[in-house]
């Protein structure tokens, strides 16, 4: 029996990996990534982790958070239109 292996919350650095090497994951399911996110107010770092057949449906809609220590919006903390490119949306 064949071995179905499967990529949960990723991090942003296997993601960046995921989008700069071609087949870095071997056929493996990317089930979901981490989103990196930052508070420009209070710098607080956090991460959201998102399903990606959601993310393939509309990325945009989890581009925005809370900071959980000030509750003030916070910022993606990379390049969108680089960050989900290999999930093949626009």
């Amino acid at each position: 029996a064949k071995t179905k292996v499967k990529l949960v919350e990723c991090s942003p650095a296997i993601v960046e990996q995921i989008n700069t090497i071609s087949n870095f994951t071997c056929s493996a399911e990317v089930v979901s990534i981490c989103l990196p996110f930052i508070c420009t107010e209070c710098g607080t770092e956090l991460f959201a982790v998102a399903p990606c057949e959601q993310l393939k449906k509309n990325y945009k809609a989890f581009l925005s958070a809370q900071c959980t220590k000030c509750s003030k919006p916070l910022l993606f903390d990379d390049i969108p239109a680089e960050y989900f490119s290999f999930l093949s949306v626009d």
